[in-house]
């Protein structure tokens, strides 16, 4: 196994069963294609464009999401499936009365914590169509990993 450094640690990378088709996934609606897209993105530069305080701190787990980011690590080193973090789409829309916040919203975002415990750079995550674009011209991605 390779290492890879994160900040000041260094983790091993091993592979991970990340769901990008239907067969395996939990919520299949986050691979329906005409309303939403998989996009890898570097996750230490989407969490930085995230809603606050709803952003994790991969250095700090010392937050009520710590038993969380365990079990996602446990799920990863058995090889099991794990679906890809969903963007929500922007606070202003989810949330109305937040006008003026365009910030984006992730769910799951203990996975990709444990996904960058674990020597992960890039996670697939599930985008509404309408964000695709904007999130790919501002936001590090690769085709696939």
């Amino acid at each position: 196994m390779a290492l890879r450094e994160i900040g000041n640690q260094a983790f091993s990378k091993m592979s991970l069963n990340w769901v990008i088709e239907k067969e395996h996934a939990e919520r299949p609606e986050l691979l329906d294609s005409n309303s939403r897209e998989i996009v890898w993105f570097d996750i230490i530069d989407l969490l930085s464009h995230i809603e606050q305080p709803w952003v994790l701190d991969p250095d700090n787990l010392n937050y009520r999401s710590e038993k969380k980011v365990k079990e996602a690590k446990e799920h990863f080193e058995n090889g099991d499936w794990m679906d890809p973090a969903e963007v929500q789409g922007r606070v202003s829309v989810v949330w109305p009365q937040h006008a003026d916040d365009h910030r984006i919203m992730i769910e799951n975002r203990h996975r990709l914590i444990a996904a960058l415990q674990l020597g992960e750079k890039y996670a697939p995550f599930s985008v509404p169509l309408d964000l695709v674009e904007e999130l790919k011209s501002t936001i590090k991605n690769v085709d696939r990993v």
